[in-house]
């Protein structure tokens, strides 16, 4: 074995801490949760509940305020005990502590889902969001897609 060999199995080690392996554990998890047919769900409950009262305006209304807080507190406490059940001695503020400094490591739709707990503006664009799509104000793409097989053409052919 040459040094070069060395060299390129040294490279090839992995080495994760036991926080970072935690972590991955327990955002896989969550994508598990909020993809399941409960969550969507609840989800879509509240947000057609609610999205009514929501404007696309630079202005918040107090009525906003109670709205958010029902938000925080249902998802969080649901969330939480599923992962709870997963795995157990879990705490959602000591995750999304790490959250806050590991954000670039999960999808953006999983950390803007996650960051709606915390950050209201986050939540208002949700509903304000939603709303849009109840009203059938969202352009939908899926009717403009056409799938046609590829012909393959021989250039020696033509």
């Amino acid at each position: 074995m040459n040094n070069i060999d060395i060299l390129s199995e040294d490279l090839a080690v992995s080495k994760s801490s036991s926080k970072d392996k935690n972590f991955d554990v327990i955002v896989g998890h969550i994508e598990d949760i909020v993809v399941s047919e409960t969550f969507q769900e609840m989800q879509s409950k509240f947000m057609n509940k609610y999205c009514t009262e929501f404007e696309d305006s630079e202005e918040n209304k107090l009525s906003y305020t109670p709205i958010f807080n029902e938000y925080v507190e249902m998802f969080e406490k649901f969330i939480g005990d599923e992962l709870t059940k997963r795995q157990p001695g879990f705490h959602m503020k000591d995750f999304m502590k790490q959250l806050s400094k590991r954000s670039n490591e999960i999808s953006e739709e999983l950390f803007e889902m996650l960051s709606s707990f915390t950050e209201f503006l986050v939540f208002k664009e949700l509903m304000v969001d939603h709303k849009a799509f109840t009203e059938g104000r969202c352009v939908d793409f899926s009717m403009d897609l056409t799938i046609r097989p590829i012909k393959n053409v021989d250039r020696d052919e033509k």
